[in-house]
């Protein structure tokens, strides 16, 4: 299986800063999970789309522990209903399109938004 991966985590000064101003508060946990909705819903109108198999496999997954939260946007892998199920050539769409492919699209794109839930914690 091969996935592809969009992570968007707190950078390590940040981290820091965290360490050192605590833990961020619900909200800002609930703004990160809205920003990182807000990435899935971005990529999916920039994925390749050609059976739609790639497009359907797109997930998320979020993780905070101890302090650290962390967001996922990932291709390939499962894909129900798909013609392609399993999706195992999400890399090689990714590579085909490099470095302008959806997921770096998508990155610079939402940059903004993730700032921007952080900054509900540094106020």
């Amino acid at each position: 299986m091969s996935t592809f991966i969009f992570e968007t985590t707190l950078p390590v000064m940040i981290a820091e800063v965290v360490r050192i101003t605590g833990h961020p508060e619900p909200i800002t946990i609930h703004r990160l999970e809205q920003a990182l909705q807000g990435a899935m819903d971005y990529s999916q109108m920039l994925v390749p789309v050609d059976t739609g198999s790639l497009r359907n496999s797109g997930i998320t997954e979020s993780d905070y522990d101890d302090g650290v939260w962390e967001g996922i946007v990932s291709y390939g892998g499962s894909s129900p209903g798909g013609v392609n199920d399993p999706v195992e050539y999400a890399h090689y769409v990714k590579a085909y399109y490099a470095p302008n492919d959806w997921l770096t699209q998508t990155r610079e794109a939402m940059s903004p938004l993730f700032a921007a839930a952080m900054q509900s914690h540094f106020g």
